[in-house]
């Protein structure tokens, strides 16, 4: 197959986003931009090379990618890349049937965020109407750049060294019993997300925007920088499970809430090591350190 070369430029950003990003223009498959059908993952569409770049540490791979581009997947597929392999799924669509839109299978991981298994650059996640998949993407080892989650319980779950980048990633939550997390982590988390637009659903009661939890172990080095954060009980909950690791070494950075929530803007329960700086409601009110 072809080579070719996809470079990703590090993001200079100053604010965070006050409301989610535009499907088809801003984020996701570009409007107008003619997808194949695939209930199966099958085959790639090429192999190329893709150069990601750390948004905080400025770190970069190139990465040698197999290249799945253009490709409506209209069945829950299970990403399974081996030791040392990437999958770059580009301008692509995926839509939940069941548990969730996309699981990765991690067996063949490294514990390096600079090493993923998967990455979306630009792709749609939809999980169907009421939340009727539980989640759009399960799994860790993965970036998700420009790209729109919306429409089940749950955004992004189960995440670890992963990075997120201006990205939507919007729960269902349109009530206050639902379990809605825009993403949701429950151990390991060495995160980061930059710039993207997090949101608990259509219900400010409906669980948190971001959570962060310890209920399968410890969870450590999470990096939050220039985030709008929308409804939930709590907007954003850093809460470790008592008999449970803690959660330490958190960073909250340059992000904007929305008033959109039950409770407050953040819930800190056996988390140490947390940096806090410049984060207020979008219309100024200067949120303080928890």
């Amino acid at each position: 197959m072809p080579i070719a070369v996809k470079n990703f430029v590090r993001f200079n950003q100053s604010g965070a986003p006050t409301a989610a990003f535009t499907r088809g223009s801003q984020v996701g498959v570009p409007t107008g931009t003619s997808l194949a059908s695939r209930s199966t993952l099958g085959s790639p569409t090429a192999t190329e090379t893709f150069t990601v770049t750390h948004p905080v540490a400025g770190a970069s791979a190139e990465l040698d990618v197999s290249v799945w581009r253009h490709i409506r997947f209209t069945d829950t597929i299970t990403p399974a890349p081996g030791s040392g392999v990437t999958y770059l799924f580009e301008e692509c669509s995926f839509e939940g049937v069941g548990n969730w839109c996309v699981e990765v299978d991690g067996a063949g991981a490294t514990a390096d965020v600079m090493a993923p298994l998967v990455v979306f650059n630009r792709c749609n996640f939809d999980g169907g109407s009421a939340g009727a998949t539980d989640k759009c993407l399960l799994g860790g080892y993965c970036w998700v750049i420009d790209s729109d989650m919306r429409g089940a319980e749950d955004g992004w779950s189960g995440w670890y060294y992963n990075v997120g980048l201006r990205s939507n990633f919007v729960a269902y939550g349109a009530t206050e019993d639902l379990h809605s997390d825009g993403v949701q982590c429950t151990d390991i988390g060495r995160s980061t997300f930059y710039g993207c637009w997090i949101s608990a659903g259509t219900g400010p009661g409906a669980s948190q925007a971001f959570r962060v939890g310890t209920e399968a172990g410890a969870a450590q080095d999470i990096d939050v920088r220039y985030c709008g954060l929308d409804r939930g009980g709590y907007a954003m909950q850093f809460r470790g499970d008592s008999g449970a690791g803690d959660i330490t070494n958190v960073t909250v950075l340059g992000c904007r809430w929305t008033r959109e929530h039950a409770f407050g803007p953040i819930d800190v329960e056996q988390t140490t090591g947390i940096t806090w700086t410049d984060n207020a409601y979008v219309d100024g009110e200067s949120i303080p350190s928890p």
